[in-house]
């Protein structure tokens, strides 16, 4: 419980009225929110982990009967999660080099060498105002990975892929079905946008499944149509 209080204090201190929300307040209310949800021995898919801060912390919630599978293709950043995960001696986060999708194969990655959270299967402007770079990475999807590991349920599935959210989420459409992803975490922002996507792609997609999509603080509205301000979206079965 004593690890949980830094947390509260964060969240009392969002709590004032009238106050406008800026991208510290939205990473703290993030924190809050996996805090006050995650349990020790719980089944984390960290898809997007960058450089691993994220799945250091769910190791932390989740304890060693967890586990964290965390995804990232990039190279660079694939070796700092595996630096972070000996450094701190967590054997309960398993890093994996892959990005997630809607059908097995390879892609391009596209980003740029001095901003690596950009990196994106969407070949975005963004990109062309530095350095850029590329690589070929492969791709799972959701469903095929927790076969082939036999997850039986998601506790916690978080995406963080610039964009590309939708498509790894269409590649996990078995799980959803079978109501075995409990809890579902994806940023909306200006990448959504960029992706030519909006609010009534993603509620499309989880009413097939009857799942209720809200926003990640609770007091908040759904973003309007045509507002892409960042967020985080939190999708869960509704039975």
């Amino acid at each position: 419980m004593k690890a949980l209080d830094p947390l509260r204090r964060l969240r009392h201190a969002l709590s004032g009225q009238n106050r406008r929300r800026s991208f510290e307040d939205f990473c703290r209310e993030e924190l809050i929110f996996y805090a006050r949800y995650l349990r020790a021995g719980m089944t984390v898919l960290d898809v997007g982990a960058h450089r691993g801060e994220l799945s250091l912390f769910f190791a932390r919630c989740v304890g060693p009967t967890g586990r964290v599978f965390a995804f990232e293709p990039a190279r660079e950043a694939y070796a700092a999660i595996e630096h972070v995960v000996n450094a701190n001696g967590r054997r309960n986060i398993h890093p994996r080099p892959l990005a997630v999708g809607d059908a097995e194969g390879t892609a391009i990655l596209h980003g740029r060498s001095d901003r690596p959270t950009l990196h994106s299967f969407l070949s975005r402007a963004v990109h062309a105002q530095g350095p850029s770079v590329s690589e070929e990475v492969r791709v799972t999807t959701l469903d095929a990975f927790c076969r082939g590991e036999n997850i039986e349920t998601v506790d916690l599935l978080k995406i963080d892929v610039e964009g590309c959210e939708l498509a790894a989420l269409k590649g996990a459409e078995a799980l959803f079905a079978a109501g075995r992803i409990r809890c579902c975490a994806f940023e909306f922002g200006e990448t959504t946008r960029d992706a030519g996507l909006c609010v009534r792609d993603f509620q499309h997609f989880f009413n097939r499944f009857n799942y209720r999509l809200r926003n990640m603080p609770p007091q908040t509205s759904m973003p309007p149509a045509g507002v892409y301000s960042i967020t985080m979206l939190i999708a869960t079965p509704r039975t």
